[in-house]
């Protein structure tokens, strides 16, 4: 597989606003319990609703016309190097690696919990060994699977597996010494490598390497429900699980190697006070909330300064169904309409918008609320522009039947928020009070949803000097 550097990944702040057909195609290559269906709504943010190619394992990809693959720009599946069949020209790749003993017991865990689904989508496909595997995990404790030849040479050390091109294949392999190597060839070649357990640092590190504002990851998607229990002592079967997947926990090695010297891309834009005496360090203090207020801040600078001068506009449509500039909304879903793409203010109770604003001139900003999750918030909504509370109007709309109530809100942005040094200009909506969960156990808390931020110069400026329309935030 030939990869591309993200060195040379352009700026995406002109497709703001666009379609996003000329970003530069993105291969997030999915080792299976790594938070990969997470991370994988996370990248989706970045590219056009239509972008990703919708397949998962290399079985759907054999049923697809050649002639379909050139139109998706993102690439998300358990493909492992087979990609390049596909996709001969180069690619930026990127993976996320964990830690292989809790990898493993998850990876159990979740085939145990899902043994039904995920046999049908095996029988459905014509891939009865992994029906086989799969009711191998359900029947046998953790350390009796380690020893069964349905795991051996197929499963076993499986992120080493992935990189080093042999996965998936038909005939048992035995890892030896050479086929690690070349997976950390790869990996070491590879755009960009995630750790699972240095997550937060992860996303950071990623949004500064991808050349764009701060964008965490709101929402966590396909969890393992169940507890994993041991059917033996905890620490003995670690043990045995190490010894298995021992190709795996030096792979592993390896890339948290890697990441602490990445990482070092962050510490470098920092206060000496918030950098820590070393990477490893500085890791292990991450959730410090100074640091991370401070991260986050050289993150947004950064993308600043890539991105200064560029083309402002004087009017537009932030659509969510494109990549926009955002932080603080959960993923993107769709109305019951199955059309409208919308995306959830959360979860916490405070978002953010960049519009690319031209400076001179007020602008008029307008948005639907789609759904509302308790009109609570729809009252104790504000709207900050900097140092500017923006005063907003809000109208109910007339309610269709069987459609959910919805509000237009709009307000005006003075030209004195709108710094001239800065590409964007950060747009803050707050709500008051507890966000409401978005589907039962799904863990992601919402107040608003929207599909689209409508934006407009106003030439003569008379509207925003007003009284009472913006003021400034005191200082209590």
């Amino acid at each position: 597989m030939i990869i591309r550097s993200f060195e040379s990944y352009h700026s995406f702040a002109d497709a703001a606003l666009e379609c996003g057909s000329d970003e530069p195609r993105l291969y997030f290559l999915h080792i299976p319990k790594t938070a990969g269906t997470s991370v994988r709504h996370w990248l989706m943010d970045r590219f056009a609703h239509d972008d990703l190619l919708p397949c998962d394992v290399i079985e759907e990809l054999e049923k697809r016309a050649p002639e379909e693959f050139p139109k998706y720009r993102l690439i998300s599946g358990h493909f492992g190097w087979n990609i390049e069949k596909y996709y001969p020209e180069p690619l930026n790749v990127v993976t996320w690696l964990r830690n292989p003993i809790k990898r493993l017991r998850s990876n159990f865990a979740y085939i145990r919990e899902n043994v039904d689904y995920l046999s049908q989508i095996a029988a459905n496909l014509g891939c009865h060994n992994w029906i086989e595997y799969y009711q191998l995990c359900v029947s046998h404790a953790d350390h009796e699977i380690l020893e069964d030849p349905n795991y051996l040479g197929f499963s076993d050390n499986l992120q080493t597996r992935y990189l080093s091109g042999i996965f998936p294949q038909l005939e048992p392999i035995e890892l030896d010494e050479a086929i690690l190597e070349r997976a950390i060839s790869n990996l070491e070649q590879l755009s960009f490598v995630g750790i699972c357990e240095w997550m937060d640092a992860s996303i950071d590190l990623a949004c500064l390497e991808f050349q764009e504002n701060h964008r965490p990851l709101t929402a966590w998607h396909n969890p393992t429900k169940r507890s994993i229990t041991s059917h033996g002592p905890k620490q003995e079967e670690d043990a045995a699980i190490a010894a298995s997947e021992r190709f795996d926990m030096r792979l592993y090695e390896h890339a948290c190697k890697l990441f602490e010297q990445r990482i070092e891309k962050i510490r470098e834009l920092l206060p000496s006070c918030y950098r820590g005496e070393s990477a490893s360090q500085f890791l292990s203090d991450y959730r410090d909330p100074n640091r991370l207020e401070q991260i986050r801040l050289a993150i947004d600078e950064q993308f600043q300064a890539r991105n200064n001068p560029k083309i402002r506009r004087e009017r537009g449509i932030l659509d969510f169904r494109h990549p926009i500039y955002q932080s603080g909304w959960n993923s993107r879903s769709a109305l019951g309409d199955g059309k409208t793409i919308i995306r959830w203010a959360g979860p916490k109770r405070r978002s953010r918008v960049f519009f690319p604003f031209a400076p001179g001139h007020d602008y008029r900003v307008e948005f639907t609320i789609r759904v509302l999750a308790n009109y609570h918030f729809v009252k104790t909504m504000q709207i900050f522009s900097g140092p500017w509370r923006l005063q907003h109007e809000y109208e109910e709309l007339p309610r269709r039947e069987n459609c959910f109530r919805q509000y237009q809100v709009n307000f005006v942005v003075p030209a004195s928020a709108i710094d001239p040094r800065r590409f964007m200009t950060e747009i803050v909506f707050e709500v008051d009070g507890e966000l409401v969960e978005l589907g039962s156990g799904s863990g992601m808390l919402g107040s608003f949803a929207t599909d689209a931020f409508r934006f407009a110069a106003i030439r003569d400026g008379a509207r925003a000097r007003e009284p009472g329309l913006t003021q400034p935030v005191s200082e209590s």
